[in-house]
């Protein structure tokens, strides 16, 4: 069997700590700008006409990697995006267990179709579909002969094991809501973050393996796999972007 070390379990657990740190500064942020602006309009107390259709450039970052987006204002309260993010990690596995040879990787990525409704000036209620690129995997075999009681056999012949998993659908409904805004009113640059969830349908898991291995890769233990992750349906979704308005 594959074993990460505890270094892999304390990698994971820095970044989290980092992508946490990161959105409470983006909050604070948005906060500070969104008192700015709230009190920029026009002398009748109402946003200028040319303020209720506009275009928007922005770069994102969350859950689904790291992207940009066009944000497109068809009235002061419905925004159209259209957006793309992508974020692969990988490790090789002998730096961190000697005996194994081989690497994993995590893959998260979407192309994003969403639509916002604002029934608040800050608020909004997002809906949409995306592309899902959600994928991990790892291969290893053993780095050295193994010996079992009088008999040694070599890497080759004790074989390798590949998992992969990918989600039960690649296009997915999301709905969410967020606070910001896609394209601003009154300013040049605008924040927004959102908070939601895509429907994948249970994750599909696949098994490769050879050699001694190769009962490993069973039918019947596919089965179980999958059966044991297949509770997990939904991807939880976390982006914070940067706008500049276009005009």
């Amino acid at each position: 069997m594959i074993h990460l070390s505890d270094n892999h379990i304390n990698t994971k657990q820095l970044f989290m700590k980092r992508m946490n740190l990161l959105i409470l500064l983006s909050m604070l942020t948005i906060s500070s700008v969104f008192g700015q602006e709230a009190g920029q309009q026009t002398a009748e107390g109402e946003p200028s006409a040319n303020n209720k259709i506009g275009l928007s450039l922005g770069a994102k970052a969350g859950t689904m990697g790291f992207g940009g987006e066009l944000g497109l204002a068809l009235t002061p309260g419905i925004h159209l995006r259209l957006g793309g993010s992508y974020f692969r990690y990988e490790i090789d596995l002998e730096a961190f267990q000697s005996e194994v040879k081989g690497s994993s990787y995590a893959q998260v990525g979407s192309v994003s179709l969403l639509a916002n409704f604002h029934p608040a000036r800050y608020f909004y209620l997002s809906a949409g579909v995306l592309y899902n690129m959600l994928e991990a995997g790892i291969y290893g075999l053993p780095a050295k002969p193994i010996t079992i009681g009088a008999v040694t056999a070599n890497p080759d012949e004790v074989g390798y094991l590949e998992v992969t998993m990918k989600p039960g659908m690649t296009i997915n409904p999301y709905a969410g809501i967020g606070f910001g805004r896609a394209v601003s009113k009154n300013k040049v640059v605008s924040f927004n973050i959102d908070l939601g969830a895509a429907f994948m349908d249970s994750p599909k898991a696949d098994l490769t393996s050879t050699g001694m291995l190769t009962p490993t890769s069973s039918e019947e233990q596919k089965r179980q796999l999958n059966e044991n992750i297949a509770w997990v349906q939904f991807y939880p979704m976390i982006n914070f972007q940067l706008n500049f308005r276009l005009f």
